[in-house]
């Protein structure tokens, strides 16, 4: 996911101390501060981005350029390993509108974060016992033929993560048009 604001600003003057502290808040690591116009953040990936409950802790990189009375972010998500679901997606673009607030009018919205990250925790858990139901059917679908034919079959490995996968892409699927709706 690549999100790329602009944000008009009266002074630019010390707002870098204010930015560093804001994404150090966060758990975003400072990378690297290229002359005087760039600044650029990030959370490193690991093997494991697929299980973190909190959307913050994926891989991504944020940079922000200075110009003279202006900032322009870019926020480079990896969601590759992600479900992408869209209470997880909702935590970024209040992650994005709670640093404009931050900018712009000196204060966050930390509780409206907070809030967004726990709904996210909570779908995701529903999300894995989505995936366990899955596991279910596919190891019951296999029983029942392995019962019929009189032998296992190698279906098993290729039958679950299909159901599984046909399970969450339908319950996210769903979510997001209720959510729309």
């Amino acid at each position: 996911m690549k999100r790329k604001i602009k944000i008009e600003l009266n002074s630019t003057d010390e707002l870098r101390i204010k930015i560093i502290t804001f994404f150090q808040c966060y758990n975003f690591e400072l990378l690297e501060i290229n002359n005087e116009s760039v600044l650029k953040f990030k959370n490193k990936g690991s093997l494991l981005d697929g299980w973190k409950s909190n959307p913050l802790d994926w891989k991504s990189e944020i940079s922000i350029i200075f110009n003279q009375n202006s900032l322009e972010v870019i926020f480079n998500i990896d969601t590759s390993s992600q479900m992408k679901t869209y209470e997880e997606l909702k935590v970024w673009e209040i992650f994005i509108e709670t640093f404009q607030s931050f900018l712009i009018e000196g204060n966050t919205k930390n509780s409206t974060l907070i809030s967004a990250i726990s709904e996210s925790k909570k779908s995701r858990f529903s999300y894995f016992g989505w995936a366990i139901i899955g596991i279910l059917i596919g190891l019951s679908l296999n029983y029942i033929y392995s019962k019929f034919t009189n032998d296992f079959s190698i279906l098993i490995f290729i039958l679950i993560p299909f159901i599984v996968y046909i399970f969450l892409k339908q319950r996210i699927s769903y979510v997001k048009l209720k959510k729309v709706i």
